[in-house]
């Protein structure tokens, strides 16, 4: 079996992940095989309404990524706040025996995939049924680190 491999870096930009789903669909490719939630939820709609099918990998499913219908956008994991809760409940099962009622918040990327941890009920009504207090939510724009030597 012969098969041909594109690859190009998103740079977890979504113009740039439409503009690349673009130039790979204009070159006949079967599937398309992405990185990251944002550049993945840019290209949803694109590969369900051209019936190509996207697998994102190291992305979290959220609802920009349910639709349209038949759906062809694919994630490996759950949303983020399912993913979270096991860590929410061990720690406020593990605090609450040295303190009362623990309190957390939560500091979260400021890309649409994450937007679901800002849902009313969803995560202070979760943290409210294992015992915790969620004081907040704060969304962060991300932003590029400089790992150069000072």
């Amino acid at each position: 079996m012969n098969f041909k491999v594109l690859i190009e870096d998103n740079q977890y930009n979504a113009s740039k992940s439409v503009e690349i789903y673009n130039k790979f669909k204009a070159q006949g490719v079967n599937v398309i095989i992405g990185f990251g939630s944002t550049p993945g939820e840019a290209c949803s709609a694109n590969a369900s309404k051209d019936q190509l099918p996207y697998f994102s990998w190291y992305s979290y499913a959220s609802p920009s990524g349910y639709k349209p219908k038949p759906q062809y956008y694919w994630s490996l994991l759950p949303t983020i706040a399912e993913s979270v809760t096991p860590m929410i409940k061990w720690f406020v099962t593990k605090k609450k025996q040295e303190t009362g009622t623990p309190k957390l918040g939560i500091i979260a990327a400021n890309v649409p995939s994450w937007q679901i941890l800002r849902k009313p009920g969803l995560m202070d009504g979760y943290v409210e049924s294992v015992g915790g207090k969620l004081v907040g939510i704060e969304m962060i724009p991300l932003a590029a680190t400089d790992y150069s030597a000072q």
